[in-house]
């Protein structure tokens, strides 16, 4: 008689384990370990034990024992797409000191502002650039901002070139100062004005931003010589 001993060496039983859940948001970052052995190949070419992903699909690594015995694992990665949020404005988004906007975005499971908010509008009137982190209801979370300006108002003073107390035929020049527009009480439209009569002059100054103040300048004409 023959005999003749026949050992068959065991499959390897690689397991592939990931560094999160295999749903996860799309553009994250996921470690793939196939465990030791051997060798690997990995469908993506990848011939290491670790590979990190960035997308969804199936992956497989087929690993090799030190027996020279191969064996293929296989994982899938589901991606849920990112959140798009935008920021709409109630009003312009440039205005002058003393305005203000609301700012909001869509409807999120959470929202963390760059001042703090945490919900899904803010109130603002000061500038700056205002952030808002959204997290929808897989936990992914996308980033949208938006820039506010406030321009400051102009600084308006009424010089008068005299006295603003006069008698009867005098009168008094009341200048409004350089701005780049202006609207007198009575009408006009230029930086300095003639007053001959009794009253409250009044001015609104607007300067190169459309910012507008106003100033006023009390004349009195019935003084006697």
């Amino acid at each position: 008689s023959i005999s003749h001993t026949v050992v068959v060496n065991a499959l390897p039983a690689p397991i592939i384990s990931a560094s999160s859940t295999s749903s996860t948001c799309n553009g994250d970052s996921i470690i793939l370990d196939a465990g030791i052995f051997i060798s690997y190949l990995w469908t993506n070419g990848s011939t290491e034990e670790v590979i990190y992903v960035t997308s969804e699909g199936t992956y497989s690594v087929t690993v090799t024992y030190g027996n020279g015995c191969t064996n293929t694992a296989t994982t899938t990665i589901t991606g849920s797409s990112l959140p798009t949020p935008s920021i709409s404005a109630s009003g312009p988004t440039t205005f002058c000191d003393g305005g203000s906007v609301t700012l909001s975005t869509g409807t999120y499971s959470t929202y963390t502002w760059s001042n703090g908010a945490t919900t899904q509008s803010i109130f603002i009137s000061t500038s700056g650039s205002y952030k808002v982190t959204v997290t929808d209801i897989n936990g992914c979370s996308a980033t949208a901002i938006q820039s506010i300006t406030i321009n400051s108002n102009p600084v308006v003073n009424i010089i008068p070139n005299g006295p603003t107390s006069f008698c009867n035929g005098g009168s008094v020049t009341l200048d409004a100062g350089i701005q780049t527009s202006y609207l007198w009480i009575n009408g006009a439209t230029t930086e300095t004005i003639l007053v001959t009569t009794t009253g409250n002059n009044i001015v609104t100054a607007t300067n190169n931003y459309g910012c507008s103040a106003t100033a006023s300048q009390y004349v009195n004409r019935d003084r006697k010589s």
